[in-house]
């Protein structure tokens, strides 16, 4: 067979076939190469991205480890403002002022609270004497003999009950409390010991103590007395990361050695649970170096998909072009000016491929990266703002504690009292605004998603909200509550969120009447709200939603403005929709609407019905 050339000759195409061969070879083989390049550099992409995930959650972890113990030691110089406050403070005082700070209930991790007292060797006696008068019976210096020309005792500690072999021992006995509490001495700030055996302790745990010194007078060169908190290692941990099921802390002090050897403060993992991700941060912890690792145990898989469906593009187009080059390869003159036009064309859309893959990946990083910045700004941002709140809340108490002793608990004028109240408001709703803010922050990013049992949600709510249910005679009906694939984390937020504002704006009066119910089809999960309160007109019903808006004064109904913008951000990371008609016999009724891939199986209940008056059978909406 021969074809004729542009210019009239005649030539040979009997090696075509062969020239064609080599070219569906060499397609093949190169696009298998591109391909799997392709799939490496996206695996590549999803691990690292997981990775900076899981820095950024250990960074966070630590932050509020680090923050716990401080808010421990806060307790300690709590205490050194009643000390400083009284001449002598008796048992009876210090238990009940240990009482009012709630210890127990907002510091679970802290063992307990002291007063070490300064004593001469030669006041022993009296000193002992004095204590009794002042409640603490059977009271002794312990041991007999002293270290040192002072002794430094347990005067008092809270709760008593778990830490009695404690009260009248010398702490300079112990050489690692005497460490930490001559190191609080020359420096004059709170100093923590390394993990170690306390005398009250009976488990195999290590315990921490953060000794505060009390000079009355600053001059002097020995404190008067010391303030200290007490940590067990192991309780501290777990109480800190108690709802933490994705991380596991350890903790070790890097000169310390401990009850476990080799300076172990604690951990939370499991000896039958492997990492899949560790990393090891270094802090200060008042005068200690502690080495904190963070062990990633779930919750941080490498996501494949977008690899695999790399792998399968790229092999179907390369089959698709070993098919088009075999075709042309049979009908070689007829087709080669269409195999030149689609040659063009195909390089064509493979430079318009790479340049929106290009733009695709330089927008998932900048899109990675501002969540990142944003999380890390709300845990940051939360952190520093808490913190002198915290510090104002806790001076506020000693100031009125110490006002209300000198003047008497009714002696305070109007406006002393007026002004107690508005800063303690102040406070409150700052800390409540910070909280809202960061949660509106975390929603906005989905890590799992798994079926949600709504129906347990909303007796969760219904449960903290049944006292004030109870006092204003308020009644919840909840029909049949289907379950969603989401995440639970978000999830729970929107639930309370929807329920506590239909409570929060009811008529006064009336009887509130709130019913609750959430559907499901093939296509999207509905929960709807209803209730019979103050409604919301027509033309404010889109601008609810954003954040910081409010309809009426703070006097009127209490709150921050930023409820409805979390459920709307929750909603739409979902892609679904929020939306307000009218409800109750003139209340309102909002809906959140989110898409859904088939029927959830569990999480749903038949119906109930919660009101002032407890629990019975009752209506679905």
């Amino acid at each position: 067979m021969s074809l004729l050339t542009p210019d009239g000759a005649a030539r040979s195409t009997d090696q075509s076939p062969v020239r064609w061969a080599r070219s569906e070879l060499i397609t093949v083989v190169l696009g298998l190469v591109l391909t799997a390049a392709l799939a490496s550099v996206l695996l590549q992409a999803a691990r690292t991205a997981v990775q900076d995930e899981f820095t950024l959650s250990a960074e966070v972890a630590v932050d509020q480890l680090i923050d716990e113990v401080q808010r421990g030691v806060a307790v300690a110089e709590a205490v050194r403002g009643l000390v400083l406050a009284s001449e002598e403070v008796s048992a009876a005082e210090f238990s009940t002022f240990v009482a009012q700070l709630r210890v127990g209930e907002r510091f679970p991790a802290a063992g307990g609270v002291s007063v070490v007292s300064v004593v001469e060797p030669s006041g022993v006696e009296a000193f002992e004497a004095a204590t009794r008068t002042l409640g603490q019976d059977n009271f002794a210096v312990r041991p007999e003999e002293p270290i040192g020309d002072t002794r430094w005792v347990i005067r008092y500690i809270e709760p008593r009950e778990t830490n009695a072999e404690a009260i009248g021992f010398d702490i300079r006995a112990n050489p690692d409390a005497l460490e930490a509490a001559d190191r609080a001495v020359r420096t004059g700030e709170p100093s923590m010991t390394e993990p170690i055996t306390l005398v009250q302790e009976s488990a195999d745990q290590a315990g921490l103590v953060v000794y505060a010194p009390v000079w009355r007078d600053e001059q002097a060169g020995l404190p008067d007395a010391f303030t200290s908190i007490i940590f067990r290692g192991t309780d501290l941990l777990v109480g800190t990361f108690e709802n933490e099921q994705d991380l596991a802390v350890t903790v070790t002090d890097t000169a310390g050695g401990g009850p476990a050897g080799g300076g172990l403060v604690g951990t939370t993992l499991a000896d039958d649970r492997t990492p899949d991700h560790t990393t090891t941060l270094v802090r200060e912890v008042f005068g200690r170096e502690w080495a904190i690792r963070v062990d990633a145990v779930q919750g941080f898989d490498t996501p494949i998909a977008l690899a695999v469906g790399s792998v399968i593009a790229g092999v179907l187009l390369t089959a698709a072009l070993a098919l088009l080059l075999h075709s042309l390869r049979r009908r070689e003159q007829l087709a080669t000016a269409m195999a030149e036009e689609a040659t063009a064309g195909l390089r064509a859309s493979e430079a318009e491929l790479a340049d929106a893959n290009t733009r695709l990946e330089r927008s998932n990083a900048n899109l990675t990266q501002s969540n990142a910045d944003l999380t890390r700004f709300a845990h940051v941002a939360s952190h520093d703002l808490k913190e002198p709140l915290r510090m104002i809340g806790g001076f506020l108490g000693i100031l009125e504690t110490s006002l209300r002793d000198r003047l008497g608990p009714t002696e305070l004028s109007e406006t002393e009292e007026t002004s107690l109240v508005h800063i303690k408001r102040g406070v409150s709703r700052m800390q409540e605004l910070i909280t809202d803010l960061l949660e509106l922050a975390a929603v906005r990013h989905v890590k799992r998603e798994e079926v949600v049992d709504v129906a347990g949600e909303v007796e969760r709510v219904l449960e903290v909200l049944q006292t004030e249910l109870d006092e204003i005679d308020g009644r919840v009906e909840v029909g049949e509550v289907a379950g969603v694939v989401a995440d639970p984390r978000q999830i729970r937020p929107l639930v309370q969120n929807l329920i506590s504002n239909a409570v929060k704006f009811r008529r006064p009066d009336r009887p509130l009447l709130v019913r609750v119910s959430a559907t499901h089809d093939d296509r999207s999960w509905r929960l709807a709200v209803a209730d019979n309160g103050i409604g919301i007109e027509p033309e404010h019903r889109a601008e609810v939603f954003e954040a910081f808006t409010r309809l009426h004064s703070r006097d009127a109904y209490d709150g921050t403005g930023v409820g409805l913008a979390i459920c709307q951000a929750v909603v739409h990371s979902y892609g679904g929709s929020l939306r307000i008609d009218d409800g109750i016999d003139g209340g309102a009724m909002i809906s959140a609407t989110i898409p859904q891939d088939g029927e959830p199986t569990g999480g749903e209940t038949s119906g109930g019905e919660t009101s002032g008056g407890g629990a019975s059978g009752g209506g679905a909406e």
